[in-house]
């Protein structure tokens, strides 16, 4: 189902933000807020990441607060548009609420303790954002002209608010059922894609990586692992982990945070925590 809009009637245009700027300032005095939430909902980029929540909105106007961040709300403040925060918020609720109702079903022998484990596995700002990029909904996301300027719209956190801010949005156009299978439709588009299921608890293997290399190093070493980061200047991180000032491993990554967790999956999978020649192995 994936589509591709490299290419489009919107010329050298790859993301809605830069559609919306340009259509502000040709429409100049005689834009207002009616007008552009109509254009903004019938936009193909938008219309294409609907058809992977099979959905259309009554209130045309819950999507667009759904997709704008608070530079754009800031910035083009006259247009009366406001930043997904609320949704988000109860988006959150939402969502943790599918997910778990899901899980319960879908495992009946897991404990508690896994149960909340793997739905922290599942709604976390790394899965979020993996299901965003598959609705393309990162093309979507409306932000300011410095958040544009530094591609915004493309970091995890924003992308994952923006996904449960748009499940909050179909759950107040129509109701929590049918935002539900919104999400569902959303979750099949990421298993074909992906070619894997989004509820396995196989998850629970990469979940929280640093609190389990953390455990394991504290057994074996008594201490805690270190984490440091080198900004790169093509942007991103190079960050590295060390024990007792010994350096295990490293790897370039977009974000410190991601490249943490990616980093002690990888130690973790080598086992190149165990020291050769030290004596506390």
């Amino acid at each position: 189902m994936k589509t591709t809009l490299e290419t489009s009637k919107n010329g050298d245009f790859y993301y809605l933000s830069e559609c919306a700027h340009a259509f502000i300032q040709n429409q100049g005095d005689k834009l207002n807020s009616t007008q552009f939430i109509q254009y903004i909902y019938n936009h193909e980029f938008v219309q294409n990441t609907l058809m992977y929540f099979d959905y259309q909105f009554e209130k045309k106007d819950l999507l667009v607060t759904a997709l704008g961040h608070t530079s754009f709300a800031n910035e083009f403040f006259k247009l009366k548009i406001s930043s997904y925060e609320k949704l988000e918020f109860l988006g959150d609720s939402i969502l943790g609420a599918f997910v778990s109702s899901q899980i319960i079903g879908k495992f009946p022998n897991a404990s508690e303790g896994q149960l909340s484990k793997l739905r922290g596995a599942l709604v976390n700002e790394e899965v979020l954002c993996e299901l965003a990029s598959v609705a393309n909904l990162e093309k979507c996301i409306l932000v300011g002209k410095g958040e544009l300027n530094v591609k915004g719209m493309l970091r995890s956190a924003i992308m994952a608010d923006v996904l449960e801010a748009t499940l909050a949005a179909i759950f107040l156009d129509s109701s929590f059922d049918r935002a539900k299978k919104a999400f569902n439709q959303l979750i099949h588009c990421y298993e074909e894609e992906k070619g894997i299921k989004f509820f396995d608890l196989e998850r629970l293997n990469d979940f929280d990586s640093k609190t389990q290399l953390q455990e394991i190093i504290m057994s074996i070493y008594k201490t805690t692992p270190v984490y440091k980061a080198v900004e790169l200047e093509d942007k991103g991180f190079r960050v590295q982990l060390f024990i007792n000032d010994q350096k295990i491993d490293e790897l370039d990554e977009v974000s410190k945070k991601k490249g943490q967790k990616k980093l002690a999956r990888k130690i973790l999978k080598d086992k190149s925590y165990i020291i050769k020649g030290d004596k506390t192995c």
